[in-house]
């Protein structure tokens, strides 16, 4: 294969809109190198990933690095694999030639001001296993080899930004933020002290390096009938996929053998995560009620007949309220969601290392600093931006209480709407 054609954005003081003021520079698609493919780069259908570049817009921000790791779910056994492989989230053959992002990526500086002019990477998501597996041999699934290769395409994306013989110039970073959302927010934590080191090794001038990850801290918990669903879900992507060398070697230590499989979630990968970290996430999260609590495994599963992809809402009596808590949820199902934002406190735990912060907030909501309510959802009178801002702005080593957002709880009486913060939107954008 011929070594895969690199575009630029060559961006100039001169060339430059007013800051922010559009039109904003879109990210344009990049595909990985030949360098990276040898590796073992590919999509699940074995197409050649890519990833979306947009160079600084703001001088000041030129050392400024913001990598996003899109989310997107996992594949939770062959079958399902098979389906994804045939869709965005599994191939790159349908990928535009670039996109727009925005939140935390938003290019508008009245808006985010801190991320506004800095480089921005998107990385595009097409592995099922947050970028951790890595088998060597395609799986054959009637008739269609399938690739679990994400740890290549994290590795060989990253490589390819700090190639100093190509134009990207990520050897020169000063700052780095990692952030990703859902999937990609669980590829975060699971990733964050590697890359860290391996931008230190190739960006000398290196000072900083911090994640954000953003939905990404899901709870190894049972369904609304007790049933470990997601548990038997992320187990079987674990096997699938070969994720234990994917993974936080600590976090291994910690859990070693048949139990590595508990190193694919963020409550136990987080305690041994040594970058800073700001942890973003709702209490309440949607994807959450609808696939943890809500959730029942497919028939046969892990060996299913069809490409079913879980079963989100499968307990018809808790449906309507995992959809909507704010309205349609009773006394006892406001006491149930405010369980389950207990046990996810409970096992995030206070940040307490230098550095680390959360914004932990209880919309019902998933993804939100991706899309406008990252201007708009607040806890303690600071929005997600807001709050980002001033832990970025802050040094490496300030007090986690310093930057510590934490939740209310549903309103349990006999109230027509249970929301406990105004500034949750009445219908969740997801």
């Amino acid at each position: 294969m011929a070594r895969a054609a690199v575009c630029v954005l060559l961006v100039a003081a001169a060339g430059l809109p007013a800051l922010g003021s559009p039109p904003y520079p879109a990210l344009v698609k990049h595909v990985l190198t030949e360098a990276a493919v040898t590796a073992g780069a590919r999509c699940l259908d074995g197409s050649v990933p890519a990833l979306y570049y947009s160079g600084w817009t703001a001088a000041a921000q030129r050392g400024t690095w913001l990598v996003f790791i899109q989310g997107g779910g996992w594949c939770y056994d062959a079958m399902d694999c098979l389906g994804r492989s045939a869709g965005e989230y599994g191939s790159s053959r349908a990928w535009g030639d670039s996109l727009t992002v925005d939140g935390v990526m938003d290019r508008n500086c009245t808006n985010n001001p801190s991320f506004c002019g800095a480089n921005h990477v998107f990385l595009r998501y097409c592995d099922g296993a947050s970028f951790a597996g890595f088998r060597e041999a395609p799986l054959e699934v009637n008739g269609t080899a399938l690739y679990f290769r994400g740890r290549a395409i994290l590795h060989g994306a990253l490589d390819m930004l700090l190639d100093r013989t190509l134009p990207f110039g990520m050897h020169r970073a000063e700052r780095v933020l990692l952030s990703g959302c859902s999937a990609g927010g669980l590829a975060t934590y699971l990733h964050a002290d590697a890359l860290r080191r391996t931008v230190a090794a190739a960006a000398p001038a290196l000072r900083d390096f911090r994640a954000a990850p953003i939905s990404g801290f899901f709870l190894n918990h049972a369904n609304l009938r007790g049933d470990a669903v997601y548990t038997a879900e992320m187990q079987n992507v674990y096997r699938l996929h070969n994720v234990s060398g994917g993974v936080d070697r600590g976090c291994l230590a910690a859990h070693p053998g048949a139990e590595g499989w508990r190193c694919l979630f963020a409550p136990y990968v987080y305690p041994h995560v040594s970058t800073p970290t700001f942890v973003i996430n709702s209490a309440m999260d949607q994807w959450q009620g609808e696939a943890i609590l809500g959730g029942v495994l497919p028939a046969h599963f892990p060996h299913q007949h069809d490409a079913s992809h879980g079963v989100p809402y499968g307990i018809p009596e808790w449906t309507p309220c995992l959809q909507e808590p704010y309205f349609n949820c009773s006394a006892r199902g406001a006491q149930m969601w405010n369980r389950y934002r207990d046990a996810f406190m409970t096992a995030l735990g206070p940040p307490r290392r230098p550095g680390h912060g959360a914004f932990i907030h209880s919309c019902h909501l998933h993804c939100a600093a991706r899309h406008a309510e990252y201007h708009t959802v607040t806890v303690a009178g600071a929005t997600t931006q807001q709050a980002l801002t001033r832990w970025w702005e802050a040094p490496a080593d300030a007090p986690a209480a310093a930057h510590l957002y934490t939740p209310c709880r549903y309103l349990e009486g006999d109230v027509p709407d249970r929301r406990c913060n105004p500034s949750c939107p009445d219908i969740p954008p997801y």
